[in-house]
This record gives C-alpha cells, sequence and structure tokens, in this order.
C-alpha cells in the first residue's frame, strides 16, 4: 500500500445501570440504557470520544479496565502495522495524543492505563468534537457501555467521517444481571443522584427482557448504519 496510512482512533468509556448499591427500600423505576444508569463515554479508532474517569469501585472501573485493554490490543496491533493510532477521551478539550510506530507502544499503554472515570459524558458532543476533527478516514472503534440517552443518533453519525466502524459494546455483570432480591438504593456514578428500588423475582425477570431489548435494539442500529458490533463483558479475557 501507498500515500497516507488511515488513522486509528482509540479511546474507552463506560458506566454501569445499576452503579454503587446500598440497601434502602423504594419502587424500581431504571431500565438498561436510560434513567439512573445513563451517560457513557464513547470512542476509539476513528471513533468518539471517552471517558476520563477516577477510579472506581466496582462495575464502573472493571468496565473502563476492560475498555482500555481492548484499545491497548487494537492500538498494539495498528501500531507495529505502522499506522498512526490518536486516542479520544473526554474531557473534549483536551488534544486527543496521537502514537506512531512500534516504539509509541509503551506511551500508549501509559496513557490507556492512566484514563480515570469522573463526572458525566456527552456521546453527542463527542461524535460532533470527532467529526470536526480534520485527517483522513479510518478505522473508528468506539468503546463504550452506550448508557446515555443520546446513543442511538451518535451512532448513527460515526460514518459520516468515512472509513468502517466498530462498535465495542462493553458491559458489566452488574449491567447483565440484576443483584439478588431485597430493597437497595441506585447511586448514579456521574451525577450521584438516587433512586430507592425493591428487587424482586418478577423485577429481576422484566430487568433481564428490557436489557435483551435494548441490546438487540443497539445491535439492530449499528447493522442498520453499517458499522460492526461486537458485545464484550468486562468478565472476559480479550487476549
Amino acid at each position: 500500500p501507498t500515500g497516507r496510512r488511515p488513522e486509528r482512533r482509540l479511546g474507552a468509556g463506560t458506566k454501569g445501570p445499576l452503579g454503587r448499591r446500598r440497601r434502602h427500600a423504594g419502587s424500581p423505576t431504571t431500565r438498561p440504557g436510560a434513567g439512573a444508569g445513563a451517560g457513557a463515554g464513547a470512542g476509539a479508532g476513528a471513533g468518539a470520544g471517552a471517558d476520563n474517569a477516577a477510579p472506581a469501585a466496582g462495575a464502573e472501573d472493571t468496565k473502563l479496565r476492560q475498555a482500555a485493554r481492548i484499545a491497548a490490543a487494537l492500538g498494539f496491533v495498528a501500531l507495529v502495522r505502522r499506522d498512526p493510532v490518536s486516542v479520544h477521551t473526554f474531557p473534549l478539550e483536551r488534544p486527543a495524543p496521537r502514537f506512531v510506530g512500534r516504539g509509541a507502544v509503551p506511551a500508549l499503554l501509559g496513557h490507556l492505563d492512566s484514563l480515570r472515570a469522573t463526572g458525566p459524558t456527552n456521546f453527542a458532543a463527542a461524535v460532533s468534537h470527532l467529526l470536526a476533527r480534520p485527517g483522513p478516514p479510518g478505522l473508528t472503534v468506539v468503546l463504550s457501555d452506550l448508557l446515555t440517552p443520546e446513543w442511538e443518533p451518535a451512532l448513527s453519525r460515526l460514518p459520516a467521517r468515512g472509513g468502517d466502524v466498530v462498535v465495542v459494546h462493553v458491559l458489566a455483570g452488574d449491567d447483565l444481571e440484576p443483584p439478588g432480591a431485597g430493597d437497595i438504593e441506585l447511586v448514579d456514578r456521574e451525577t450521584r443522584s438516587r433512586v430507592a428500588v425493591s428487587i424482586t423475582a418478577e423485577t429481576a425477570a422484566h430487568y433481564r427482557e428490557a436489557l435483551a431489548r435494548w441490546r438487540a435494539r443497539v445491535e439492530q442500529r449499528c447493522h442498520q448504519v453499517g458499522a460492526a458490533y461486537l458485545p464484550v463483558s468486562d468478565r472476559k479475557s480479550v487476549v
């Protein structure tokens, strides 16, 4: 191949729908992809931005670490092939670091390891920020849990940059399976808002059904806009 190589832009951003849990009385009001669970970041490949988060315990941290591992693996392959790699994360005002060549692998890994999950994220703004950046089209890889209200219109805009788009949908065990029966309090890790929930067998069943419908909708939408879709759990090895 000759000419200018397409650039790979990598990032990571995740947040769980259940958040930190505490025992408390109340009624179920949260569903996957909305309510108290909304607000994940995106970004990778020629993709959008990603969460810049402080180390958090539980699902938030495990999803971010998994997303960073995947970004590291993809970035390593790109760099040894001499494809440039840039990492887009929140805050969006911060310049996206660019890595070139095999010798940049340690710097890429160090940067990904430094990512921390703090504050709210805006997926739509991240996509707009990416589309406004100059440069040739390349592979766009979005690493996110997509737990943000604007995930669907934002994803629909990504192909406008040109090149291939891959959505790596990273969810945690707490996202995939509700906690045991009892009264709990859901805490949004980004806004710190709280919702009291009473978990019963019926509530858990409804949650699983809603989650399955939402994941199917995400996959369908990805395919409709020409993006590849890869669901990933924080419990699965990426090596």
